[in-house]
């Protein structure tokens, strides 16, 4: 490397051999040390321009190196020398960097050709302490385009991180070929560029780091050209052909006064051992192989455009996607409450139309929307892709919902028929074993092979017609397809750690999940902290009312994710992007598969697989004929549906015991529920146990509600399965009796009154009773008789079996979290739970309802000593025992990397909540509990304990007197 260039970067491939680059900087930087006598010091000074606008002849000559020149192409990929320094003593040694020329005509209309030309610029700019910059003429297009991608490329890179997102490179322009004997005719081409790269950063600012310092910060554009970062250059010779073809004096003496200039201007420059600029190049490398290169800048303008419609669009889909929500729950009331044997109605088309009618005002108003906000000219490039895209969303949520109407359909009347298909298999393959050898009947073994073979032939059969959805390819194929998702990297050494880790947790546990993706200890001090916070509560806030798999549920979280993860570095953006997907595959299919259980014709008879194994058994291979059989048939069809019903039917009546308890509508109440519990662990001596709770109160908050709804299960899950027994024996009395009043079809009757008349949640669990409804009709019915004894021998027989029934047998959990959601769906907002978004400071959980947000109504709570959560001061290390609304009144500031903000912008610095301002509402518990503990908390977190001005005077004389009054809040 001293006297010839050496290849860093290979042209053709665009590798750095990160092995190779370790070993020879780390052997040279001890032969250095040698001949210095101590580790010697590099100035990196790299340059970039278009293709032959001399590069490696402004190297060649400010630095006496021998850099290949011609004409065109003569660098490929990145070459370096090192060259003593004669100039400046801080350093011992420059780094020369010559880079492959931009814009190269060889490589005009590649594919690839932006994504190179991007990719060297970012390595040119990352890689040095300053960067020369070279055009010809005044063409300096390309230059103002690639600099700001390599600025996005640095803003979302390590590099940045560490330099806490300060652009660590001196960007110096040399204009070459130009009539240098009027230089103030360049002024407007000095400030043109100045603008250009300004008005370029703030528009790219948008995808990188919002605090990362400018990289014009220190670029000079002076009319004195002697004090410019701006130098203008004549030409290498005086003229093209002899006898003028002679070295320009003028020219080398303007490189000798710019490389002098270089020397002034990076003075306060710290010099950087080889093998430090070794580590340093690799975070480069990582940041080119993190980056998407494909954008030009006019593109990536487009591309920021385009994110800002698609968030407008993402609110439109989710108003329409709620819309068809809405429509397909009537029109799967609508089918539950048809009679199966009603053929009036028994068209799916009918419900199809009936959910077309709900959504079809709504999808036009908005799509109109959709038109007027793509008549800005901003838009214009991407206009009729996106109206197709809107349209393709409609479509496929309209079929989506179409397949799940078919398939409640299917549920409620293709899967009677395909039952009584599977019956009548049953019976006739039995009939001619039977026939072949009588002894089967006798044969308990023999009949369940039958059974199960017989079972697992249709199942088979109906698996290919009513597929199951595969929530995981779903998910899969809309990040795939969606523009703006970060695509996973699968070499990565953490993408499978990542990716069981979201399928097991699901976004709790988020202190571990934090410090595994990003690397560091989780702190909501941080802005990654608080945005994490953020996307944990949209997130649940999403997926809280789903159903079933929904297409523009996974859209909208991967919007919530991007906005959070935007200005991330590309790995730790991968990462969240990952972790988030593995999240919703596992939610979206414990939903779906919840779902599939009560839609599903192959589901549905996979649950109802004992009952007709019972039947098989002891009706078919028994012979058992008449009332005996209609006997056995309805009691096994209403036990099996009490079962399967009871868990929706104690949880709608729980939730309407406890929709207006204080605990569920009343922050204040719900609060002393909680703080009850924390002086119960701070009484008990569990402080660890205390601790961890308060560290992330919201998961806290929602087990106390679970507690509290566990407790009126409990208290009412007996009672509630008397009242739905005797419900459906009044129902089943009722319906006997009418039956015993009939000539004829009595059986028939029976059956169309009773699901008249049983409640909603039964008769949705209540299998097929009509298999044999000519054969009853006929055997029960007492031609010419007024009265028909068999119904009333039927109902007194039925109701001796289900009034032994017992209770099911379902942890109170299920109940509990049934209840939480059915709370949480409810129309009205005063009876939903409290909401799950946290206070990005002080983590406390907002005390408005779920799903209240809206400009209009923003978050809010009244907030908690922040020390409790670890929250310290800067310069002391102690716990802060102020909340943000006191903080407010005291003019604290909020630290982050970048620089202090004020307490009193808060709603501005987190639009979604309201500006903290009630100082006196601060919870007397939380101020017991941190000065009471302020030691364990301080050890807990790695602070120091808070001042005693920090702390309030002793305002309790015991626990027990806190225990008291916080349990009379409870009772209000």
């Amino acid at each position: 490397m001293d006297g010839f260039a050496l290849e860093l970067m290979d042209g053709d491939t665009g590798i750095l051999c990160q092995k190779w680059t370790d070993d020879l900087f780390s052997t040279l930087q001890t032969k250095l040390t040698d001949i210095v006598g101590r580790t010697a010091k590099v100035f990196v000074l790299s340059v970039m321009g278009t293709q032959s606008t001399g590069k490696s002849t402004l190297l060649n000559i400010m630095f006496g190196c021998r850099m290949r020149v011609s004409a065109g192409q003569c660098t490929k990929g990145v070459y370096m020398q090192l060259i003593k320094s004669n100039f400046n003593k801080k350093f011992d040694y420059v780094l020369i960097l010559d880079t492959e020329g931009l814009r190269a005509p060889e490589f005009f209309g590649a594919d690839w050709s932006i994504w190179k030309d991007n990719r060297m610029a970012t390595l040119a700019i990352l890689s040095a302490d300053a960067t020369i910059i070279t055009t010809v003429n005044e063409d300096d297009i390309a230059i103002r385009e690639v600099v700001p991608i390599a600025l996005l490329a640095h803003k979302r890179s390590k590099i940045a991180e560490e330099n806490s997102g300060r652009q660590p490179t001196k960007l110096l322009f040399a204009y070459s070929r130009v009539d240098t004997t009027n230089l103030s005719k360049f002024l407007e081409n000095r400030q043109s560029l100045h603008k250009t790269l300004h008005d370029a950063e703030i528009e790219m600012g948008d995808y990188g780091l919002q605090d990362c310092s400018s990289f014009l910060d220190s670029f000079n554009t002076s009319d004195k050209e002697n004090e410019s970062d701006i130098k203008y250059f004549g030409l290498l010779n005086k003229g093209g052909k002899p006898p003028d073809d002679t070295p320009n004096h003028e020219f080398g003496t303007k490189i000798a006064a710019f490389r002098k200039y270089i020397d002034e201007q990076t003075k306060c420059t710290k010099g950087q051992s080889l093998e430090s600029w070794s580590k340093h190049i690799q975070l480069v490398y990582d940041c080119l192989e993190t980056t998407n290169f494909e954008l030009s800048y006019k593109s990536a303008m487009e591309h920021k455009a385009f994110n800002e419609f698609e968030e407008k669009l993402d609110e439109i889909k989710q108003v329409v996607a709620g819309n068809f929500c809405e429509a397909f729950a009537k029109a799967e009331e609508a089918i539950i409450k048809t009679d199966s044997e009603d053929t009036s109605v028994k068209n799916l088309k009918y419900f199809i139309n009936m959910m077309d009618c709900h959504v079809q005002s709504t999808v036009a108003e908005n799509r109109k929307k959709v038109d007027k906000i793509l008549e800005e000219n901003k838009y214009e490039s991407f206009k009729e892709p996106r109206k197709r895209n809107f349209d393709r969303f409609v479509q496929e949520l309209h079929a989506d919902k179409k397949d799940k109407i078919k398939m409640t359909f299917d549920g409620r009347f293709d899967y009677e028929a395909k039952k009584k298909e599977y019956q009548n298999n049953i019976s006739y393959e039995l009939q001619s074993e039977i026939n072949r050898d009588n002894t089967i009947k006798d044969d308990a073994k023999r009949q369940d092979e039958l059974f199960e073979e017989i079972f697992e032939r249709n199942i088979e059969e109906c698996q290919g017609n009513y597929p199951r959805v595969n929530v995981r390819n779903q998910v899969e194929e809309i990040y795939a397809s969606h523009p703006n998702t970060v695509q996973e990297d699968r070499r990565q050494s953490w993408h499978e750690n990542i990716k069981q880790l979201g399928g097991n947790l699901l976004i709790s546990g988020i202190e571990a999940v934090f410090e595994f993706v990003m690397g560091r200890k989780w702190s909501n001090e941080s802005r990654d902290g608080a945005k994490i916070i953020k996307l944990q509560s949209r997130m649940d806030e999403v997926m809280n009312n789903v159903q079933s798999f929904e297409a523009g549920v996974v859209h909208k979280i991967i919007s919530v994710t991007n906005a959070t993860t935007k200005s991330m570095n590309a790995e730790n953006a991968a990462k969240w992007n990952l972790y988030v997907k593995e999240a919703i595959i596992r939610k979206l299919g414990e939903v779906q598969r919840n779902w599939e259980s009560e839609h599903n014709v192959r589901a549905k008879l996979m649950a109802e697989k004992e009952v007709l194994k019972e039947n098989f058994k002891n009706v078919i291979c028994k012979e058992i004929f008449g009332k005996e059989r209609a006997i056995h048939q309805i009691s096994q069809g209403l036990k099996f549906a009490l079962e399967g019903g009871f868990l929706e039917y104690l949880s709608g009546k729980v939730r309407i015991s406890v929709q207006d308890k204080g605990w569920v509508t009343d922050s204040i109440i719900l609060e002393a529920h909680v703080d009850l519990k924390y002086l119960e662990l701070s009484k008990s001596g569990r402080v660890k146990e205390l601790i961890s709770k308060l560290n992330y109160p919201k998961n806290f908050y929602e087990e106390t509600v679970l507690e509290k709804i566990s407790e009126f299960v409990k208290t009412n899950k007996d009672i509630e399965w008397t009242n739905l027994v005797e419900r459906v024996l009044l129902a089943l009395e009722n319906s006997c009796l009418e039956a015993s009043r009939m000539d004829a079809d009595g059986y028939r009757k029976m059956q169309d009154m009773m699901k008249n008349d049983l409640p909603i949640e039964v008769l949705k669990n209540l299998p097929d009773l009509t298999t044999w409804d000519d054969e009853l009709n006929k055997d029960l019915n007492k031609t010419g008789e007024a009265f028909n004894s068999n119904f009333i021998e039927i109902e007194k027989s039925i109701k001796d079996h289900l009034e032994g029934m017992n209770v099911p047998n379902l942890q109170i959990i299920n109940y509990s979290k049934r209840v939480y959601k059915i709370l949480s769906e409810n129309f009205n907002p005063g009876a939903r739970p409290r909401c799950t978004f946290v206070c990005p400071r002080c983590l406390l959980p907002c005390s408005k309802s779920l799903g209240h947000y809206s400009e209009d109504s923003r978050h809010n709570c009244d907030h908690q000593p922040r020390g409790l959560v670890g929250v310290h001061w800067k310069e002391s290390n102690k716990l802060v025992g102020f909340s943000c609304a006191e903080s407010v009144a005291r003019g604290d500031s909020i630290v982050f990397k970048d620089g202090d903000k004020l307490y009193a912008d808060f709603d501005k610095i987190y639009p979604e909540w309201m500006l903290p301002c009630e100082v006196n509402k601060k919870s007397r518990v939380r101020k017991y509990l941190f000065q009471e503990h302020n030691k364990a908390i301080a050890d807990y977190y790695g602070s120091n304990e808070s001042d005693s001005d920090n702390l309030e005077p002793r305002i309790i004389s015991s626990i027990d007197e806190l225990i008291y009054e916080t349990l009379k809040k409870t009772k209000k």
